[in-house]
């Protein structure tokens, strides 16, 4: 189920569904609190009166136990987007480090793989994704979230914040996640860059509001540029882990618990507020951005003003590859300052 919108793809992909099942059917919800709904509605009854027989197939209990040891949040979604449709999920692409070391090495995410493609196959998952009514439900949903974006050219923006573009840009809408959000970005075997949304569903029409949608587009879509451009300077950000300290408590809650990060959620949330400052309301980015310090991102309010130096000055930095040493350069002055 895709739809386009200019250079955006929304859909409701069958990886991601197949993965939400397991996670749903296990005891992930209550171990990381919100991230799959346990609300009823008519599809979570669908899913329930589906797969009830199969609650019990090893995939779950290997899940349960793999999410215990670093194989969450966005770790799982991630490892998905490698992979091509059930019922083969043979991998396309080869895995990146990071989905590896979640997953607690190559054996155990193979494992993993297996597992979900036998309860792919055993459940015969793919008719209940193409069932009629699931079909014109996914429909349902990727029309909501159309209709509250569909009025300004967001990768545009995006691509000319950043000072270049990348190979796609998709939303991956997911109906059982109910709080969690992620980003990340897949290689393909020519070189390209894929990125991706991946954004909770639970209730679009009534709860997720264009604002939202907007933010969470551009934040999570900013982390495929901004986490690679921060692993390429690491070395020398690294150096001022110090400045970790006085939120580390605050950031640990929040599941930002190294420096890394902290360091990509605070360029990241700062170059949000400013997007939604300079093309949708600089009232609405304000207050935004009061939201981020309460939440304890303490480095954000400067991180803005100096973001405000590069929009102002692109003639000097044309991509923000180039103005990442100007970031660098503010997380030592106030490593020395301290």
């Amino acid at each position: 189920m895709n739809e386009k919108l200019g250079k955006l793809n929304i859909t409701i992909d069958p990886r991601m569904e197949l993965l939400a099942i397991v996670q749903y059917f296990s005891k992930y919800a209550d171990r990381f609190y919100g991230l799959v709904t346990r609300e009823r509605d008519i599809y979570t009854d669908r899913v329930m009166d589906y797969f009830q027989q199969y609650k019990n197939h090893a995939i779950i209990n290997l899940f349960d136990d793999m999410s215990l040891n670093g194989f969450n949040f966005d770790a799982p979604p991630a490892s998905i987007l490698y992979l091509s449709n059930p019922p083969l999920l043979k991998e396309k692409f080869p895995f990146d480090e990071y989905v590896i070391r979640r997953a607690g090495g190559r054996e155990k995410l193979e494992n993993f793989i297996d597992l979900l493609r036998d309860f792919s196959e055993k459940t015969q998952f793919i008719s209940f994704f193409e069932d009629n009514n699931n079909q014109i439900f996914y429909k349902q949903v990727i029309s909501s979230v159309m209709q509250k974006i569909n009025n300004l050219d967001y990768i545009s923006i995006l691509e000319d914040y950043y000072g270049y573009g990348k190979g796609s840009y998709n939303i991956i809408l997911v109906p059982l996640f109910s709080n969690g959000n992620y980003g990340h970005q897949i290689k393909d075997n020519e070189g390209q860059e894929h990125i991706y949304a991946i954004l909770n569903a639970s209730h679009v029409e009534d709860r997720i509001t264009k604002e939202l949608l907007i933010n969470l587009l551009w934040h999570e879509f900013s982390h495929s540029y901004i986490n690679p451009i921060t692993e390429e300077n690491w070395k020398q950000v690294s150096q001022y882990n110090k400045m970790f300290d006085p939120i580390k408590e605050t950031m640990d809650k929040l599941a930002y618990s190294t420096w890394e990060t902290c360091v990509n959620e605070h360029i990241v949330r700062a170059i949000t507020v400013r997007l939604i400052c300079l093309h949708i309301d600089s009232d609405e980015g304000k207050t935004l951005l009061e939201d981020e310090v309460k939440n304890g991102f303490i480095y954000i309010k400067e991180l803005c003003k100096l973001l405000e130096h590069y929009e102002n000055h692109r003639n000097i930095y044309p991509t923000f590859k180039e103005f990442y040493r100007e970031i660098i350069k503010f997380f030592s002055e106030i490593y020395m300052h301290d």
